[in-house]
C-alpha cells in the first residue's frame, strides 16, 4: 500500500507540527509502516526567503520539523528502507494537483466515479519570507491512486466591525498574548481577545489549543487585575468579579462532560432513527 501526501510549496510552510510528524516515523514497528521524503524537494523548498523565514520569529519549531525531515529523508535514500515495510506514507512538496483521470475500461470508456490517477505540476517558491507562492513549472508528473482526499485549506475572515484590526493576508486578528489591543477605545490594553485559529492561524493539535487558550485567559484575568487597580487609584468604582461572572453566566453556558456525553446519545438516536426511517 502506497500513500502520497502532498503540499503546494515547500516543507518549511507546512502546517503539520513536530510531533504530528514524529508520530509518522513511529509507524514502523506498530503498523509495519515507513515514513518517506525526497531530499531534492526539501533542498529546492530550501529558498533563500525560506531560510530567513527559519531565522525569524517563528523559526524554532520550523527549525526542528526542517532537521526530522532532512533525517527522515537521509534514512530513505537506503535501498534496505525503500519498500521494506508493507506500507509506504510518501510526504511530496513543491506539487499541485491539476487533474484527477478517471478510470479507463477495455473499450476506452472512462468509469467517471472511479480514480485512475491524478496529474500533478511541479513548483517553485516564489516571493519574499514570510509571503511565498507556489509557482508553476510546467513540469508534470502522474501518480496512480484509487482515492483522493482533497483538503482545500482554512483562512480567517473578519467579523464585521473588526476589519481595522484585521491581518487579511495572514488571517488572522492582530494580537499579542491573545489580546487585540488595536481594539481598544479608552487607550487601555484589552477589551477584546482572541483563541484559536483566527488567533495564531491554521496550526497546531489539541495540546496547542490548550495552551494558546491559557494564555488568553492569562490576558484577560492580568487586564482585568490592571483596571480594578487603576479604578481604585483614580477613584471611581472598581469592577468587581462578581458582575465579570454575572456576564459570563448570562452570555455562556458551560458544558460539562455529561451534557457532553448526552448530547452524543441524542445525536445517535436521531441519526439511528433517521436510518429506520429511510429504510422503510
Amino acid at each position: 500500500r502506497t500513500v502520497h501526501v502532498l503540499g503546494r510549496r515547500g516543507h518549511l510552510q507546512a502546517s503539520f507540527t513536530i510531533k504530528e510528524l514524529r508520530e509518522l516515523t513511529q509507524l514502523e514497528d506498530e503498523c509495519d509502516a515507513s515514513c518517506l521524503v525526497r531530499s531534492d524537494e526539501l533542498d529546492q523548498g530550501s529558498t533563500d526567503a525560506s531560510l530567513e523565514e527559519l531565522r525569524g520569529r517563528f523559526g524554532r519549531p520550523k527549525k526542528r520539523i526542517d532537521a526530522l525531515l532532512q533525517t527522515i529523508a537521509e534514512g530513505a535514500s537506503s535501498p534496505s528502507k525503500r519498500g521494506s515495510t508493507k506500507t509506504n506514507v510518501h510526504l511530496r512538496f513543491l506539487m499541485q494537483p491539476i487533474e484527477f483521470k478517471a478510470t479507463t475500461t477495455a473499450n476506452g470508456q472512462e468509469e467517471r466515479n472511479k480514480l485512475q490517477s491524478v496529474v500533478f505540476e511541479r513548483t517553485v517558491l516564489k516571493g519574499e519570507a514570510g509571503k511565498q507562492w507556489a509557482h508553476a513549472t510546467g513540469d508534470f508528473e502522474t501518480i496512480d491512486a484509487d482515492l483522493a482526499l482533497v483538503s482545500i485549506g482554512y483562512k480567517g475572515t473578519a467579523i464585521a466591525g473588526t476589519e481595522d484590526y484585521f491581518d487579511s493576508e495572514a488571517g488572522i486578528m492582530v494580537n499579542a498574548a491573545g489580546r487585540v489591543d488595536a481594539a481598544s477605545k479608552t487607550g487601555r490594553k484589552g477589551g477584546l481577545y482572541v483563541a484559536g485559529w483566527l488567533k495564531r492561524g491554521p496550526r497546531g493539535i489539541i495540546g496547542t489549543n490548550i495552551n494558546d487558550a491559557k494564555e488568553t485567559v492569562s490576558s484577560i484575568v492580568s487586564d482585568f487585575e490592571t483596571i480594578a487597580d487603576l479604578d481604585r487609584t483614580s477613584g471611581s468604582s472598581p469592577v468587581q468579579v462578581d458582575d465579570m461572572m454575572a456576564l459570563l453566566n448570562d452570555r455562556c453556558k458551560v458544558v460539562t462532560w455529561d451534557m457532553l456525553r448526552e448530547t452524543k446519545a441524542m445525536q445517535g438516536q436521531l441519526q439511528h432513527t433517521s436510518s429506520n426511517d429511510a429504510s422503510t
